[in-house]
């Protein structure tokens, strides 16, 4: 007989352990949405980012780049604050170095200070000779140069279109790109059905880990839109057509981590894959990107501090050509 009560009680027990995770296993979308929407509603956010990027040397060749030059897989480390408001554009700063496998060498950062008046402003440190000339490292290393964002921007993702000649002056195709990118992110609709990924420990922080696939018409949908921010004016149909085209055979996914008890996002890792099929017979060529961030902060106003002392970007070019 004294074996019914340890039955009961390990009856008990077991129930005790279940029935707290039947009770979290609401559906993922329950739980995805509303913390996809506090990212829209804050003020500002505050990250350790780390990106690694990876291309084949004929896909660097394609984008006009000496493969010689880059040493690929490149990875960044550091740290981003944006400042999110809702009736003036972004601002931001940013510290990024470029982790390089050579212990004998400086490793080179990066800084990027982002103003709400649409200017930019980057400086250098460690620029090593070996990669590039001495006269350009000489201009570039410790010094600051200012730049219009979407030129900063432009010049990031050669994008030769984007020029302040084109822009609309009243900035209005820009600014509703930016909230239907905004509006479509925080309602769900980029993303497929996601998939739970089960319970993971971040530090001190028990959270939930979903799995993101991106709809591809939504993403081509959410590529027009950053053109259009990027660009500053709406695109033509034949840009979108180009856009579209752009597109075909890329694949992104989108991970995130919730906190279980705050109910937001405090971890991102977005993978964008992108399969180039060359002509002939060759095989097909994959670029990867990686994206993951963890948020530190949320809400705390990031100070952007412009340098005291900068240059233009164009004079940086314009003592380049006189040397």
């Amino acid at each position: 007989m004294k074996k019914y009560p340890l039955v009961i009680l390990f009856a008990v027990m077991l129930a005790g352990a279940l029935i707290p995770t039947y009770l979290y296993n609401e559906r993922p979308e329950n739980v995805i949405v509303p913390a996809i929407a506090k990212l829209k509603d804050a003020k500002s956010l505050m990250a350790a980012v780390t990106v690694g990027t990876f291309a084949p040397d004929a896909v660097v060749r394609a984008a006009g780049a000496d493969p010689s030059l880059i040493a690929l897989p490149i990875v960044f480390v550091g740290e981003a604050g944006v400042n999110l408001p809702k009736d003036k554009p972004m601002s931001g700063t940013a510290t990024f170095v470029v982790i390089d496998n050579d212990n004998e060498k400086q490793d080179v950062t990066f800084h990027v200070v982002s103003a709400d008046d649409g200017v930019s402003y980057i400086e250098f440190e460690n620029v090593p000779t070996s990669k590039m000339s001495a006269k350009v490292v000489e201009e570039l290393n410790g010094k600051w140069y200012s730049m219009r964002s979407r030129g900063l921007a432009a010049l990031l993702v050669k994008d030769g279109e984007a020029t302040a000649a084109q822009e609309d002056p009243s900035g209005k195709p820009a600014a509703d790109a930016w909230l239907r990118i905004r509006d479509e992110i925080s309602s769900g609709e980029l993303f497929g059905p996601p998939v739970a990924l089960g319970a993971q420990v971040l530090g001190a922080v028990n959270t939930r880990r979903y799995s993101l696939p991106f709809k591809h018409d939504a993403l081509v949908r959410l590529a027009v839109d950053m053109k259009t921010v990027l660009r500053g004016r709406t695109l033509t149909e034949d840009e979108k057509i180009e856009v579209a085209r752009s597109m075909e055979g890329r694949v992104a996914e989108l991970d995130i981590w919730i906190d279980r008890r705050e109910k937001r996002i405090v971890q991102l890792n977005l993978d964008v894959k992108s399969i180039d099929a060359p002509a002939g017979n060759a095989a097909p060529q994959t670029s990867h990107i990686s994206i993951l961030a963890r948020i530190t902060s949320w809400d705390e106003p990031v100070a952007v501090d412009k340098p005291a002392d900068s240059s233009p970007f164009e004079q940086f070019i314009e003592r380049l050509k006189q040397k």
